[in-house]
């Protein structure tokens, strides 16, 4: 009976040559871009939010990272902020 396997199977791009593309960005480069987006995505639906809100002039912060959303809620000028914190350490950065 004839091996099936006779002679592997060779690939013109399986070498490797032709993959490298010296204009691609780095892994980290493509997370950091990932988090601007996340970061901008959120901002949007928190100003989203507070319209369907009626824009608020008092508003209570209980995010689980004090000051995350701070820049997006001051950006009304007569706006208060309280905020709350599981540990007072969380005000102090």
């Amino acid at each position: 009976m004839p091996d099936p396997i006779s002679s592997p199977v060779t690939l013109s791009f399986a070498d490797g040559d032709d993959l490298a593309l010296p204009d691609v960005q780095p892994r980290w480069h493509l997370g950091r871009l990932a988090r601007r987006i996340e970061c901008w995505r959120e901002h949007q639906l928190i100003r989203n939010a507070l319209e369907l809100a009626g824009d608020p002039t008092l508003v209570l912060d209980l995010s689980r990272v004090t000051g995350r959303y701070w820049p997006v809620l001051a950006e009304h000028p007569s706006r208060v902020i309280i905020a709350a914190a599981d540990s007072p350490a969380q005000f102090e950065a």
